[in-house]
Formats: C-alpha cells, sequence, structure tokens
C-alpha cells in the first residue's frame, strides 16, 4: 500500500491495526563505473542534498525512518555509530565545487511503479539543486532490472527487503559478487573490505561478529558504494474478524498459519 493508503486505513476502526519497525531499506545505487559518480566527493555531495527527513514526514506520512545501513537498527548487528552525510546543500555545493566544470546531467532510473516513480522525481528536485540537470527514467520491472544487471544506468532507486545477517555485505559489496552472476550492481571494489567479508563468515561468537560487522558496516557508510535513504515501517491493517495475527520480524507470512476466523 503507498503511505497515503496507509494512513487511511489506520484511521479506520472497522479493522485492527498492527505496527512494527520495517525491514525494507530503501536506497539509491550508484554506478561507480561511471566517471563522475567514481568520484567519492561526489557521491558523498548527492547524499548531502537529500533531504531525507522531509521526504518521511511529507512524502511517505511519517510511516519511516532514515536508514544508515543495509541492515535495520532493530537488529543486533546494526551499527548506531554510523556516520553518513546529513542534509545540508552547502556542505554538498562544497564537496562538488571544481569537480565540475559544467552544467552536468544526471539520471535516475526507477521502475514504473507509481510510488517508485513519485520518490524518484523527489530526490531528482533535491539532487539538482547541486547543479545537476537530472532525469528520471522509469520502466517496467523487468526492463529496469535488466538495465541494473548490466550497469546500464547511473543512480537507480532499490529496495533490500528482510535483511537479517550481516553476510548480506558480502552479497552486495564484494568484489567476487560482481554481475552478470553477483549482485554487487555498483560494481563497488575495495580489497580491505573484501578481507573482512571473507573472515566474517568463519566468526562463530556473536559479540566478535558485532564487532567484526560494525567496521564493515563504516567502510561502505564512509566509501558511499550506495546513498542509503529510509526504512519503511511495517503496516498490518488485518480484519477484525481475524484473530491470532502477529508481525513477522522478517517480513514474510509465516504467521498467517496460527490465524483463525473469531466465533460469533
Amino acid at each position: 500500500l503507498s503511505p497515503q493508503s496507509s494512513v487511511k486505513l489506520l484511521k479506520n476502526d472497522k479493522f485492527d491495526h498492527f505496527r512494527a519497525p520495517g525491514l525494507a531499506m530503501n536506497y539509491l545505487l550508484i554506478n561507480l563505473k561511471d566517471p563522475m559518480l567514481s568520484k567519492k566527493n561526489v557521491r558523498s555531495a548527492i547524499a548531502h542534498a537529500i533531504d531525507k527527513k522531509t521526504i518521511i514526514q511529507y512524502k511517505l506520512e511519517g510511516l519511516a525512518s532514515p536508514a544508515s545501513s543495509i541492515l535495520t537498527p532493530a537488529n543486533p548487528f546494526f551499527d548506531s555509530k554510523l556516520n553518513l552525510p546529513k542534509f545540508s546543500l552547502e556542505a554538498a555545493k562544497t564537496k562538488i565545487k571544481n569537480l565540475l566544470s559544467e552544467k552536468k546531467t544526471l539520471s535516475i532510473k526507477t521502475s514504473n511503479n507509481p510510488n517508485a516513480v513519485e520518490n524518484a522525481k523527489i530526490l531528482a528536485n533535491q539532487i539538482s539543486k547541486l547543479g545537476f540537470e537530472v532525469k528520471i527514467e522509469s520502466y517496467e520491472w523487468g526492463t529496469f532490472f535488466e538495465d541494473v544487471k548490466n550497469a546500464n544506468y547511473q543512480l537507480a532507486t532499490m529496495r533490500w527487503v528482510g535483511a537479517t545477517d550481516p553476510d548480506i555485505y558480502r552479497v552486495a559489496f564484494h568484489s567476487n559478487e560482481l554481475p552478470p552472476s553477483g549482485r554487487n550492481r555498483g560494481h563497488y571494489q575495495n580489497k580491505e573490505l573484501d578481507k573482512l567479508l571473507d573472515s566474517g563468515v568463519s566468526i562463530l561468537s556473536t559479540e566478535d561478529r558485532i564487532k567484526h560487522y560494525q567496521k564493515v558496516q563504516e567502510i561502505i557508510a564512509e566509501d558511499l558504494p550506495i546513498i542509503p535513504l529510509w526504512y519503511n515501517e511495517q503496516i498490518n491493517i488485518v480484519s477484525k474478524e481475524i484473530q491470532g495475527f502477529k508481525t513477522s520480524k522478517t517480513g514474510d507470512f509465516s504467521y498467517f498459519v496460527n490465524l483463525k476466523r473469531k466465533k460469533n
């Protein structure tokens, strides 16, 4: 459901309402094969130009929270100390100063889902304040996804859903996970990170794994191969005739096996 539809239903007393921290992380995927976007200061400037809080408050009806990692704050491996660029047009323009000799065009690719297109338009408007001419390219999902896999994009609106184990960082950023077979679709490569991701899978102690993957998250937050945007809140609207519903921690439908119709 769109945030607007969710808000309407949350006000409807004909249903039971369940809200929980979200497991979906929305982000901007960056094509690091692009000569301009391969520059860290350009990526940092774009991150500084995005006003997440305003988007969440007015576009997402407050049903989200600012994102900083693929992992959500509810995850024990989440690093709450991550230092990502905060919204500041002044800082953004300082980062990009002297890097662009003339006005440059930038494209944001997205699916043709209406909510995705609307979100892309807002992001484009904010990024354009850096002096870019930002274009939106929206396609049906199959075409869009093929373009992303083939690095036929500059920026793309994407989402990680239900990431619970920190090994997701190996899947998303390891040099061995480059397309077409892997999911490192931004073509990020960092030998130091590769070593951490390789050794992380053999750590058995939870405490040691937490410390280890905090280092991983810090490297990604510093290099910005992606720009985290927001975590969607889980909104569940349930008929009052149903009992036994619980919000799934992984966002799946496992609890549906316990659902029963209430007896009159």
